[in-house]
């Protein structure tokens, strides 16, 4: 079986990259790591904050084609229950941008659950960063965690008969804000600079050591996030879980 794994940015992939022998290939101008956990063939690629050219990279990153597509990476916790580094699978994935829901594969839900994930009612993919905790309580009433990028990974992969599953680890709870708008740091590519981020810190310095906390949390929520990784594609091959529902990502309106 080949598996897609889709991060925002290749930061989220480091920890699960250090564990395996992943090599890094370029293909249509784009930079992806193949490699295989067992007998399973992995492809990872990186969408990008907010996934902004889905459609284009999906058709390197699904080729071959690819079984299942997994979107994972960092999220934000929308309730007060999710703590830092709990992982997260989403049941229903919402986006801001239309009035639509995807319905994931419940197999795979259970797949993820029996590896150590908490099952959630949905994800809801924003538009931009959700910097404060009283804007956090307000999506919470609606969705479990935020991120910038399931809905377009899956709604992709969907749309070309693959079947797919959105995992976040949390990085940041619900009672507490972001320390900086990473939004300003973005490069053309829709990749984080780090010397724009360094501007941004220098005209605040006070942020300095919650960003740094922020990002030993991060590195510890990744970590975790690598470890779950691995159980699920083990899980996968041990289960002989091909998805191949007749409704891969379903897509319904939003009641």
């Amino acid at each position: 079986m080949k598996i897609a794994v889709v991060f925002a940015l290749p930061a989220e992939f480091s920890p699960w990259r250090a564990r395996h022998a992943f090599r890094r290939t370029n293909a249509s101008g784009r930079q992806f790591y193949d490699g295989r956990i067992g007998p399973t063939s992995l492809r990872v690629a990186f969408s990008g904050v907010g996934a902004p050219e889905m459609r284009a990279l999906a058709d390197t990153a699904f080729d071959a084609p690819a079984g299942l597509v997994i979107s994972a990476g960092i999220g934000g916790g929308l309730k007060p229950q999710y703590r830092r580094s709990d992982i997260l699978v989403a049941s229903r994935l919402r986006t801001t941008a239309v009035d639509r829901t995807l319905v994931l594969d419940d197999r795979l839900v259970s797949l993820a659950s029996r590896c150590g994930a908490t099952i959630v009612d949905s994800f809801v993919t924003v538009d931009r960063m959700i910097l404060r905790a009283q804007e956090k309580e307000l999506l919470g009433r609606d969705a479990d965690a935020a991120d910038m990028e399931s809905f377009a990974v899956i709604s992709e992969a969907g749309t070309r008969g693959i079947a797919g599953v959105a995992i976040r680890v949390v990085g940041d709870t619900a009672d507490e804000d972001l320390p900086l708008d990473f939004t300003r740091a973005l490069r053309s590519d829709h990749m984080i600079s780090v010397s724009r981020v360094l501007a941004e810190v220098a005209l605040q310095p006070g942020r300095w050591p919650l960003l740094l906390r922020s990002g030993v949390s991060y590195r510890r929520a990744l970590r975790e996030l690598a470890l779950f990784l691995d159980r699920f594609i083990r899980a996968l091959e041990q289960a002989g879980a091909r998805p191949s529902n007749d409704n891969p990502g379903t897509d319904r309106d939003t009641d």
